[in-house]
């Protein structure tokens, strides 16, 4: 959800949201999340593709996002679908950040360094594991770990919030 708030708070009310497979339960609480925080903005759910979590998923689903639903952001579900859809964007002549901005989920070693370098979320995965752990010796219910944003390059205010000349 705070990724979706990251990008409403950069003026994009288009945000469109390249999921997991629908299988995966990481997925649909990562794609609840984006729709918690549309709903909350007041703005329609209508832009979700779903898929692996693998880049060329990612490419092929924001290309249908940008041509189909004119998104100007993409939330997606993974770090490796997030690359996708910036070369997507890319190759739609809407290049991130310029024109589309894009967000992914896992801070894995690549997202520093690709280009633009990625806004992503980063997954406390030693929290994630002992939560597991705890979890099946004890037969306790799932707990909620926290995650931090990582705001790189590929976030920008999206043209139309801009005021002034």
């Amino acid at each position: 959800r705070a990724a979706t708030e990251l990008l409403l708070a950069a003026g994009h009310t288009r945000i469109g949201h390249v999921a997991g497979p629908a299988c995966s339960g990481t997925a649909r609480r990562r794609a609840a999340g984006w729709r918690d925080a549309m709903r909350a903005a007041g703005l329609p759910v209508f832009a979700i593709a779903e898929g692996s979590w693998s880049e060329r998923t990612g490419y092929e689903a924001a290309r249908r996002l940008i041509s189909r639903c004119a998104v100007t952001a993409v939330l997606a579900a993974s770090d490796a679908t997030a690359m996708g859809a910036l070369h997507a964007a890319r190759d739609a002549g809407e290049p991130a950040p310029d024109r589309i901005s894009v967000v992914g989920m896992g801070d894995s070693p690549m997202s520093a360094h690709c280009a633009p370098p990625l806004t992503t979320v980063r997954l406390d995965l030693a929290a994630i594991g002992r939560s597991l752990f705890d979890r099946a010796r004890d037969g306790t219910s799932a707990t909620r770990v926290a995650c931090a944003l990582v705001v790189r390059d590929s976030v920008r205010h999206h043209p139309s919030s801009r005021t002034g000349p």
